[in-house]
């Protein structure tokens, strides 16, 4: 039963000021029964209506709800009330333009938390007249069948209190007498409350007719009935819009503007892609960027030299001592070291451009062999390197391996044997076998080459012309930055090292009491196994095209340095590109500026646009949580596409930079690393913003009433 004592209701109006709706209302209403409510537009009947559903609050004066004050209600209470306890029958409808005749009913269940199985629509549907269209757009039925499926989204919760405003205002005679017939049948279960100022039918129809006058009743034909119906404690459970309903509620938010959509998501894919690309070039490090174009170049290993500190700053070449093997493993987290050996029957005493039959016509980048190093099959799997075809690991003092380049210019330029003989090379079959005479006399046979993975393809256009050297190259930037990559990859390369049988070194060369720290060794080979150790806690500098790292020691500071392709190329680009890096981080924060406020202004406006459809839901019992949870569903939806696009474009936009750059110039580096760190801030961005856009206005919406909310005030 629900009981009114002294209701006073005021608002304020523009031109006449404060407005008393209410004025000492006193009123009781049965459990069932179909109640009434007539008067004149602006008596106050329309108010009472809000009241009774807690669409709108007193002034003054108390209801009660089965016997429980409305001002004890907790929020939860209040909307569990017009979820289960309340159906609501408006005069323009409230229905859900845009969602079918099903869903809307859908809601209403949805929110008493009961799951409504499409039979059971059916049923409603056929009881209201409208059978067989549930899946028709509200917005695409007549006047009276609105009314029917707003009296079937009331009906549905078999509410105990059914209010109606001005039902039959909009509607014809006849399709009005079957709305009053409708809800007469209703009323045999539940209280119908009716306002109108239709007298004919409330006299025809009502089993009790209340009058209102200036906010007070002037008439009552029930009232001593009412008084004596009993009273239970109040209790009702409410329920959540469910999480699929919330979601296409959100996902048809995002279609009420396609042209304003469209534009902010354009908008906010440009800002984004700019934001993360100016991240990613502010975010440039050596380490990472040399690591990460090793990987992708396909370096397999380092040739690593050691300076030693003079005072002021690093002289010249230091040879390695036995301590500093232990130090590279430690510090490089190196599998293992090779020594080179310049010692012996390989420092310059074998010239391979003798051996060269077109050497006076070519210029060759090979010269005399400067070193060895001894090589076992644990050798090839830790550099991932193999022989080719035919060939075989050498095993006597007088058998070498030597690589894939010195190969290659046998095979552009032929063998010239000791003899004078030319012979035209075409396979690895055609060398190997060939031999070499050392200044001492002795001679050495070629048993196999060696594939290291040097990257002919990348270089194929250089190696045919073979190019001049631009004087002082290395010290300033000019056109031909590929020349500098080829330059170093070849002098840092195997391409002058000849490979010999393991053991060769205590075999052959070492001498009687020869101390280890007496042996010259001038640099080291380290395998580069990306991802597995190797430079991975390792922090280098990039300087005059070579990479080096610092070790203090007891005795002093000493830097070991690697010189390849790739830090070449990372000179190149930090002189002509990232040298001014740190600027993009101010242009990636104005682009953040930019694109938070674009979110949030379109976000607030989709909030605004819908507060009379929220007024509807929350009419219908949705809490103010279920509110937020509709527009972040669909406004969350949107800022996925927006990361998902975004993300995209940039990387994109970095992809044709970078290849754009790398053709231009030749530059083999990736030196803008693009990755997690991006997607996380582009992520961030856009969702922090939609939270914010959705709940600074929804907060300022869901401060006001129900009533107002529909009214679109």
């Amino acid at each position: 039963m629900i009981k009114i004592e002294g209701a006073v209701k005021r608002y304020m109006s523009g031109k006449q000021g404060a407005v008393t709706a209410l004025d000492g209302v006193d009123l009781v209403l049965p459990d069932r029964g179909m109640v009434f409510i007539v008067g004149k537009s602006g008596s106050g009947k329309s108010t009472l209506l809000n009241v009774l559903g807690l669409l709108d609050g007193l002034d003054g004066g108390e209801m009660y709800v089965d016997g429980k004050a409305v001002k004890e209600f907790t929020a939860r209470e209040a909307d569990a009330y017009r979820s289960g306890y309340v159906g609501f029958v408006f005069q323009e409808f409230n229905l859900l333009e845009n969602d079918t005749v099903r869903r809307n009913i859908e809601y209403a269940t949805d929110l008493i938390g009961e799951k409504q199985s499409a039979e059971k629509t059916e049923e409603l549907l056929a009881k209201v007249g409208l059978e067989g269209l549930g899946e028709r757009k509200a917005k695409a039925l007549s006047g009276g069948q609105r009314q029917r499926v707003a009296i079937a989204r009331a009906a549905v919760k078999e509410p105990k209190l059914l209010l109606c405003d001005e039902p039959t205002g909009a509607l014809d005679s006849a399709t009005g007498k079957d709305i009053f017939l409708l809800l007469k049948e209703l009323s045999k279960r539940s209280l119908v409350v009716v306002v109108t100022h239709d007298e004919e039918a409330a006299e025809e129809y009502g089993d009790r007719v209340i009058g209102i006058k200036d906010g007070k009743i002037c008439s009552d034909t029930g009232a001593e009935e009412a008084e004596q119906a009993p009273t239970r404690a109040y209790a009702q459970k409410g329920g959540h819009i469910s999480a699929r309903s919330a979601l296409h509620l959100g996902a048809g938010y995002l279609r009420m503007r396609p042209v304003r959509l469209a534009i902010t998501l354009l908008l906010c894919f440009i800002s984004f892609v700019l934001m993360g690309f100016s991240d990613a070039v502010a975010s440039y490090d050596k380490n990472e960027a040399a690591r990460l174009s090793m990987t992708a170049h396909g370096t397999k290993y380092l040739r690593v030299h050691k300076d030693i500190y003079t005072g002021e700053q690093f002289g010249g070449v230091d040879h390695f001592i036995e301590g500093d093997f232990e130090i590279l493993k430690e510090k490089v987290g190196a599998s293992r070291i090779d020594p080179i050996y310049r010692e012996g029957a390989f420092d310059g005493r074998i010239c391979v451009m003798d051996y060269m039959a077109n050497g006076d016509e070519l210029l060759s980048l090979a010269r005399a062999l400067s070193g060895f190093i001894e090589i076992d099959e644990d050798f090839l799997a830790d550099y991932n390197f193999s022989l080719m075809e035919g060939s075989c690991l050498p095993q006597g003092e007088y058998e070498i391996v030597i690589d894939e380049y010195l190969y290659d210019e046998y095979v552009r330029m032929g063998f010239k044997n000791a003899d004078g003989e030319c012979v035209t090379i075409r396979s690895s079959a055609d060398l190997i076998g060939r031999q070499f005479v050392s200044l001492d006399d002795k001679t050495y046979t070629i048993v196999g080459i060696l594939d290291t993975g040097f990257d002919f393809e990348y270089y194929e256009e250089i190696m045919e012309e073979r190019w001049e050297q631009p004087e002082g190259h290395l010290g300033e930037l000019n056109s031909y930055p590929s020349e500098f990559s080829a330059d170093s990859d070849i002098y840092t390369s195997l391409q002058r090292v000849a490979f010999v049988a393991d053991g060769y070194f205590d075999d052959y060369i070492r001498k009687p009491n020869m101390k280890d720290d007496d042996i010259e060794i001038k640099s080291v080979l380290i395998p580069y196994n990306a991802g597995k150790g190797t430079l991975d806690a390792l922090t280098f500098y990039v300087e005059g095209g070579s990479a080096y790292f610092i070790v203090e020691l007891p005795s002093g500071r000493v830097m070991y340095n690697f010189a390849n392709a790739i830090t070449e190329d990372l000179r190149l680009a930090e002189a002509r590109f990232l040298e001014r890096a740190h600027i993009a981080r101010y242009i990636s924060y104005l682009f953040l500026f930019f694109s938070v406020l674009l979110i949030f202004h379109y976000f607030s406006g989709t909030v605004v646009d819908k507060k009379k459809e929220v007024g509807v839901l929350r009419a219908l019992g949705a809490s103010k949580r279920d509110i937020f949870s509709v527009y972040l569903a669909g406004n969350l939806l949107l800022a996925a596409i927006m990361i998902g696009m975004a993300y995209i474009g940039t990387g994109i936009c970095i992809f044709l930079l970078e290849y754009m750059l790398r053709n231009l110039y030749a530059l083999i580096v990736r030196f803008i690393v693009f990755g997690l760190r991006q997607f996380l801030l582009i992520a961030a961005v856009a969702i922090v913003s939609v939270a914010l856009g959705v709940a600074v206005p929804a907060w300022r919406v869901l401060r006001k009433r129900p009533v107002d909310m529909m009214r679109d005030e």
